[in-house]
């Protein structure tokens, strides 16, 4: 009898595992919502630090923008088939650590829309116990153009086509196939290939160099921090408690 309990014990300590282990290998789905987007930390040309690498966009070596600069805002917006990233960032010329400050560095407006985004990962599937990478699939690079890029201080624009080339989509945003993160970032990055042409102009530009996005994304949330939340109804339990008392 003692040996059956045992026996019995053993084998509902495995269905709870089995069940538990089975409830952690549901794909994580990527959340539709408005993200912030920052600098990834290993850029290849940082410092400076980096959101996105357009190399001779003004035909004249590396060009970098800073999405944490003071007066940009930079962010992208998921709503479950599409992905925009819109906004302000700092372009300049990198000169060896830091931007060189010349008549081209500035403020430069970004509107990028991806119209078919899905799951990325492992070609599809998605992994099996993690967050589901989201993107442009290879097949619809370089179709149809997919925003502009604006040098604010005199209105000089670009047209953007995302660029596929080696790479199974044109642009990824999510932590990798392993979920250990993207160039060592433990969370959320974004990454993927561009061309562009001056507006008005027939070819876009097969630059030397690099022409990329390289972001992390970080959800934005209007709604208080849980520990936000906390704080106001132990303040509020305080003042109800006070007034008891009197």
């Amino acid at each position: 009898m003692g040996r059956t309990l045992v026996g019995n014990f053993i084998t509902a300590v495995g269905i709870v595992i089995m069940v538990g282990s089975s409830a952690w290998a549901v794909p994580i789905a990527f959340e539709p919502g408005t993200y912030h987007l920052g600098n990834h930390p290993d850029g290849n040309q940082a410092p400076p630090t980096y959101g996105a690498r357009m190399d001779n966009l003004w035909n004249a070596g590396v060009f970098t923008f800073d999405f944490e600069c003071v007066g940009c805002n930079m962010e992208m917006t998921y709503d479950g088939t599409t992905i925009s990233i819109d906004g302000i960032a700092y372009g300049g010329h990198d000169a060896g650590g830091v931007h060189a400050d010349d008549a081209v560095d500035g403020l430069y407006e970004f509107h990028v829309a991806y119209s078919v985004a899905e799951v990325v990962e492992n070609l599809g599937g998605g992994d099996a116990n993690g967050l589901q990478d989201i993107g442009m699939p290879g097949q619809t690079a370089g179709l149809t153009p997919i925003g502009t890029l604006e040098f604010l201080e005199t209105g000089m624009t670009w047209e953007l086509k995302d660029k596929q080339g080696s790479h199974p989509a044109s642009l990824r945003v999510g932590d990798e196939d392993n979920d250990l993160g993207h160039r060592g970032f433990d969370g959320i990055s974004g990454w993927g290939w561009l061309m562009f042409r001056e507006v008005g102009e027939n070819d876009y530009v097969m630059a030397s160099g690099s022409q990329d996005w390289l972001f992390v994304a970080r959800r934005r949330s209007d709604a208080p921090e849980p520990g936000a939340v906390s704080l106001l109804l132990i303040g509020l339990a305080a003042i109800a408690t006070r007034r008891k008392a009197r």
